[in-house]
């Protein structure tokens, strides 16, 4: 696990979804690493136990190092010297992905680019 992020998500009718949002990096072979993103639900029940289940996973091809909510429903999720924004509806779980070929960072930190 790389970052975690507490979420509330705000749905356009005012209503809240609570997430716990989890970057991940996974070594494979060849000294290559993947990573995801996993939205996680907490739910406590009436004997004070806190349940977790995924609700949602979003694999990438680098570590996730970074994540940063945007807005009420966009996530922005740093994977390498990449930046990909998705935008979330809660009612129907799904994600749309803002920029599918992300933004590139240069070494020093100062240019940001829109990938083709």
């Amino acid at each position: 696990m790389h970052s975690l992020l507490d979420w509330i998500l705000k749905h356009d009718d005012g209503t809240k979804y609570g997430f716990l949002v989890v970057g991940t990096g996974m070594s494979q072979e060849e000294n290559t690493q993947k990573g995801r993103v996993l939205l996680l639900h907490t739910k406590e029940d009436e004997q004070n136990q806190v349940h977790v289940r995924i609700t949602k996973m979003i694999p990438f091809k680098s570590p996730v190092y970074a994540l940063a909510t945007y807005g009420e429903t966009d996530l922005v999720v740093s994977t390498g010297k990449q930046l990909q924004v998705f935008r979330f509806n809660p009612v129907d779980r799904r994600s749309v992905n803002l920029s599918p070929h992300g933004f590139t960072i240069d070494d020093t930190m100062q240019k940001l680019t829109l990938l083709p």
